[in-house]
């Protein structure tokens, strides 16, 4: 029996019938599977029986599982299903028994009843969700979806990053030029991005030999090389490298907030008093003179500041009210603010 995909909406939802879930999936089978996924925001398989190991074995197909947060919540009670990998949203307790309309564990599942997306909460959301019915009512139970991607909503896009050629034996667009579609973006070095720009080639390149790509994958597979696990480590590693680096420059910031705090660091600030007026007047001599333009353009018109010139301005004032230290740093940054260069002599 082959399989067959009947979409019942041109991007919602589709029926997949002609394989048996509780079997070993052929590769073909699976392939159109997650493709279906891909496409879809629903599939629905009709008439399936499973067991609780033939359904994790089935979910395994496409990714690793994550262990329900429900027995993390509520520890130190019986639960009904024993495995980890699946979440009971059930009214029934660890005996099959229906739970009181107070009980936390069946309140907890009150959030199920408003609308929601599954694993929301884990810091890597989960791809899917796969819900299996062991009973049917005849009526209510009903279960609401919705698409938000149908309904127009931006899609969150995969992002390729720093996909810059490292081996100089491989072309220097390799991983652009090989990373090209529908809903994607990638950033890459100048370098790369100016050589593409030169002589790289823009093509939908991921809709390219879709079965190579995957015949690929399963025969890294019979070596032994576990690509989810590959994938896997590589998103961990790389996320914790991300934290790390900005952990540190918050405890750099967080060091030299105390120190300027502390007054340890950092810039000084004075004010000239009653010079303020006199080394104003002298910035204003320095503005109709018009000398910084003349220094950024060069002119080898005399228009150095003298030292005696400046302090001339101020010989007559209460100089006394400031130390030596903190009057310099008041006139340069007057000086500053007119866009003076100030230099020490």
């Amino acid at each position: 029996m082959s399989i067959t995909v009947k979409p019942t909406h041109p991007d919602f939802v589709t029926e997949i019938s002609g394989v048996d879930l509780a079997r070993p999936l052929k590769p073909a089978d699976r392939d159109a599977i997650e493709d279906a996924i891909n496409r879809y925001a629903i599939v629905v398989f009709h008439d399936q029986k499973l067991t609780d190991e033939q359904q994790i074995d089935f979910a395994r197909h496409f990714g690793p599982i994550n262990s329900s947060a429900q027995k993390a919540r509520h520890t130190g009670i019986k639960h009904r299903i024993a495995s980890n990998d699946i979440a009971d949203i059930s009214n029934l307790d660890g005996d099959g028994n229906v739970l009181a309309a107070d009980n936390k564990r069946r309140l907890d599942w009150l959030a199920n009843r408003l609308w929601h997306t599954d694993a929301s909460f884990r810091a890597v959301p989960g791809a899917l969700s796969m819900l299996y019915a062991h009973v049917v009512p005849d009526e209510g139970g009903d279960t609401e979806f919705a698409d938000l991607r149908a309904a127009g909503a931006s899609v969150q896009r995969c992002l390729w990053a720093s996909t810059g050629t490292k081996n100089p034996a491989y072309s220097d667009v390799m991983y652009v030029e090989e990373l090209i579609g529908p809903e994607t973006v990638n950033t890459m070095p100048q370098q790369t991005m100016m050589a593409f720009k030169e002589h790289g080639e823009v093509r939908p390149s991921l809709l390219e030999n879709v079965e190579g790509a995957r015949q690929v994958l399963r025969d890294l597979a019979a070596l032994g090389i576990d690509m989810d696990k590959v994938t896997t480590d590589l998103r961990v590693d790389g996320v914790k490298l991300f934290a790390d680096s900005i952990d540190k420059l918050l405890e750099e910031i967080a060091n030299k907030k105390k120190q300027l705090k502390q007054g340890s660091v950092g810039a000084h600030e004075a004010q000239l008093g009653t010079l303020d007026g006199a080394v104003n007047k002298r910035l204003e001599q320095l503005e109709q003179t018009a000398v910084v333009r003349r220094i950024a353009e060069k002119d080898a018109a005399p228009h150095r500041i003298q030292r005696g010139a400046l302090f001339r301005v101020v010989k007559d004032e209460a100089i006394h009210h400031l130390d030596g230290r903190a009057f310099r740093e008041a006139i340069s940054q007057k000086l500053e603010r007119a866009g003076c260069i100030v230099t020490a002599t």
